[in-house]
Parts: C-alpha cells; sequence; structure tokens
C-alpha cells in the first residue's frame, strides 16, 4: 500500500493524468471471493488516497497468468462498481481482452464512460507485441474505439520478450506510423 500511496504522490507532483492500477491476484488455493475483497479494499483505499491528491485511477484486467481476480469487462466493471470511487475508471488492454475473448464493443458494453485509458498492443493474442509482430486486429480495435467515441489517450507496453529494450524508439516509431495510417481521415 505505501508503494501506491508514493505512486499516487508522484502522480500529482508530475501532473501525471492517470495512475495505473492492477487488480493483483488472490491466494490459488482459498476461495476467490477473499482475494477479491482483499483487492477491493486495497484498491478503494488507494482510489481514496489518489482523490485527496487530485489523481485519477484507472484500473486494468490482467490475463489468468497474470491475476485470478480480475480477467475481463465484466468482472472489471463489477470491480469499479463495487469499489465505487468516482476517480477509478477503467483500462482496456488489448491483450487482455483478446485472451479473453472479448471485444471492444464487450468493453464498453460493460464500462461505457468509464473506459479512460487503453494500451493498444498487439499479440498471439497475448504478448504485449508492437503493432504487426503479433496476429491481433489492431486497426480493427481502432476503428471499434472511433465508433464508440473514445477519444482519451492510447499508449503501447512493449514488453514482448525483450527484444524492444535494445531499440524501444524503432519499435514506438513503427507503432506510432501504425496507428497514424489506420486512423480515419
Amino acid at each position: 500500500m505505501a508503494v501506491f500511496r508514493r505512486a499516487a504522490e508522484l502522480s500529482a507532483e508530475l501532473g501525471a493524468e492517470l495512475l495505473l492500477l492492477t487488480p493483483g491476484r488472490g491466494f490459488e488455493d482459498e476461495p476467490v471471493e477473499a482475494g477479491w475483497r482483499r483487492s477491493a479494499d486495497a484498491i478503494g483505499e488507494i482510489a481514496e488516497y489518489a482523490r485527496t491528491l487530485g489523481v485519477t485511477c484507472v484500473l486494468e484486467a490482467l490475463q489468468r497468468v497474470e491475476s485470478n481476480l480480475v480477467n475481463d469487462s465484466r468482472a472489471l466493471a463489477r470491480m469499479i462498481g463495487e469499489i465505487g470511487a468516482p476517480n477509478l475508471g477503467a483500462v482496456l488492454d488489448t491483450v487482455a481482452m483478446a485472451v479473453a475473448g472479448e471485444s471492444v464493443d464487450d468493453y464498453f458494453d460493460a464500462l461505457g464512460d468509464r473506459v479512460r485509458h487503453v494500451h493498444l498492443i498487439d499479440g498471439r493474442p497475448a504478448g504485449h507485441l508492437a503493432w504487426g509482430d503479433g496476429e491481433l486486429p489492431l486497426a480493427g480495435y481502432l476503428a471499434a474505439l472511433d465508433r464508440r467515441g473514445y477519444r482519451a489517450q492510447l499508449t503501447f507496453e512493449l514488453f514482448g520478450d525483450g527484444t524492444y529494450a535494445f531499440g524501444p524508439r524503432a519499435a514506438v516509431e513503427r507503432c506510432l506510423a501504425a496507428v497514424r495510417a489506420a486512423l480515419p481521415g
């Protein structure tokens, strides 16, 4: 909790618009609801502290290998709804979305205007890859985001297999050029 409180303080100090949160995970040998409750309580505490600093938080669903709590848009909507913090929105992560078998429309149907950030990343369907290194229909995702009226920020999460660490600028520039080419008008 101290790490996230400090992250909220740094966000406020730096003028960052959003503080990214993840649901964590429960113990695999306990009922999911126990881990869920701890996660919701912790996220609620972090969001409340961030609110006092003028910081908005966003929570993302994770792949099942990353979390056993929030793995799709419906669970994400449930978690955000239960917490009830006015400064807590959602992240649509294209890899987590694809791994869950969901679509952009599923996210907006479940979360509406609570979608406040997008991680636009390629995968197979997992992977956190640069545009074109995976097989996800990123141009289609951009078209769906446009159709749903999404006008906020997009970021790339280029973790991949470590390859991008040696040439991040080229990977980011490739992603930006692909986004520009895919955007309408």
